[in-house]
């Protein structure tokens, strides 16, 4: 548009990128990043319908090389089918609702893999009343060499061992790694990641410095038998909502001193409600940090935990 000739970057409110959207965002000749940001609306109970029909023009999306795509399965399916989509961007984030007309359709993300081949920065965000995200919906895009990736679900994941050794080992090269750390509802339910877990991050994946991850604390935790494998470069575990359990399993803060370098920030949520936990985290926190070196307790950061070291 000769209004905004030189516009590069374009912030929306989160599942508001749809196709008539997109339409009128490609004729900024300039424009290089289209993504979103949280809304103050509640988006958990968005659905999608079928798109309009729409078409981007030839010669859309010169210089973009981070996109946002909002809709149901049906309408993110034929912003990317476009013959004119932006097949050459390196960061793609997929915002999925559910839709109207047919709830149980998903998109075939494998097509839209091969569609768009060079990303190496991607997020997928599903809201999908009452379902979690299954990991063949991830399992098509890490076959991406990634070193950013970030998952957003409504319930927490529920992934199997072999589907858990599968991620890692396809993530060699991952940096920055969010998997629903904070899930919407309902805050009981933490999924399958565990402490015992992390070892296989530390292993695998040995460029990460961002880890957001749920674990369900409560599920035992083993002693790494030839001892622990630590974190190489790792700057920040965020844990979300994983403290919300009632439960912490014994050993947990000890693994975790072993595992983190002793720069890295342990960050995560409290509970929104008074209950007998609290007691619970702080006997988990002190004895997390009697295994740490002193020294480096400056550097330890955990949000809104004040009141338990209060003097």
């Amino acid at each position: 548009m000769n209004v905004l000739p030189c516009l590069a970057i374009v912030v929306l409110y989160r599942y508001t990128v749809s196709y008539p959207v997109l339409e009128v965002l490609s004729r900024f000749p300039a424009l290089k990043v289209i993504r979103t940001e949280i809304s103050p609306l509640v988006v958990s109970t968005r659905r999608g319908h079928y798109p309009p029909t729409c078409t981007f023009e030839d010669g859309s999306f010169q210089k973009l090389t981070a996109l946002t795509v909002s809709g149901c399965s049906h309408q993110v399916s034929e912003i990317i089918d476009d013959k004119n989509f932006p097949s050459y961007i390196e960061s793609l984030t997929i915002e999925r609702l559910e839709c109207v007309e047919d709830p149980s359709h998903s998109p075939d993300y494998a097509k839209i893999v091969a569609k768009v081949p060079r990303v190496t920065k991607f997020e997928l965000r599903e809201i999908m009343r009452g379902v979690s995200s299954p990991f063949a919906s991830l399992r098509p895009f890490l076959s991406y060499n990634l070193t950013e990736l970030r998952m957003e679900t409504c319930l927490a994941l529920t992934y199997s061992t072999a589907e858990i050794g599968e991620l890692v080992h396809a993530l060699p090269i991952i940096e920055v790694l969010s998997l629903n750390p904070r899930h919407a509802y309902p805050v009981r339910l933490f999924g399958t990641f565990t402490f015992n877990h992390l070892q296989l991050f530390a292993r695998h994946c040995p460029k990460l410095t961002h880890l957001g991850i749920m674990l369900n604390t409560s599920y035992p935790c083993d002693a790494p038998r030839d001892g622990a494998v630590p974190f190489s470069v790792l700057k920040e575990l965020e844990l979300g909502v994983s403290f919300w359990s009632l439960k912490l399993s014994d050993g947990a803060a000890s693994l975790l001193a072993q595992v983190l370098p002793n720069n890295c920030k342990l960050t995560f949520e409290l509970p929104i409600f008074d209950s007998p936990f609290d007691p619970v985290l702080s006997e988990f926190l002190t004895d997390f940090v009697r295994n740490r070196t002193v020294r480096f307790l400056r550097n330890f950061e955990i949000r809104h935990i004040d009141r338990f070291f209060a003097t």
